[in-house]
């Protein structure tokens, strides 16, 4: 497929997708380089496309928030490992706020209701698509779109009563 017409296309929604970028990031620069990385990777992925999708923007907007999660997930293993080589040496206060963040994090997944956590789990850390895991809990794949949405409000509450 040729990428050139959907460049345009493209560039018509970068400025939805700095708004979006901007609330993920919370930084202007970070929140710009954001929506350069999804514009790239939208093109490398539409170019191996047989058809774009029928929704470009919300396609695009998914992208953006994957790619997001991966920087930030990337980032946090990254500041594990180096909290955990560093605490070999010498007590690091740092580690020992990170594994409080993650026993708090874990307590809050763990008041979650089963399935809301299941459905989170094979969507966002299996990799599964919404509509395998409709499939699975015979639901629609908007609803398990709406589950994964709520399963993060309920861990943004109990994490930061927001």
């Amino acid at each position: 497929m040729n990428t050139i017409p959907y460049s345009a296309s493209l560039a018509e929604h970068t400025s939805y997708l700095l708004a979006r970028a901007r609330g993920l990031t919370r930084n202007e620069a970070d929140a710009r380089d954001l929506v350069q990385d999804t514009c790239v990777h939208a093109l490398e992925a539409l170019s191996r496309m047989d058809t774009p999708p029928e929704n470009l923007r919300g396609w695009l907007l998914v992208v953006m928030r994957n790619h997001w999660f991966n920087i930030v997930r990337h980032h946090r293993v990254r500041a594990v490992a180096r909290a955990e080589l560093t605490s070999r040496d010498s007590f690091d206060s740092g580690l020992f706020e990170t594994r409080a963040v993650y026993r708090q994090v874990e307590r809050a997944w763990n008041q979650l209701p089963d399935q809301a956590r299941e459905i989170a789990h094979q969507c966002l850390f299996d990799g599964d698509s919404h509509e395998d895991v409709s499939r699975r809990f015979g639901i629609t794949p908007g609803g398990v779109a709406t589950s994964i949405h709520r399963t993060r409000e309920q861990l943004r509450h109990v994490m930061f009563g927001a």
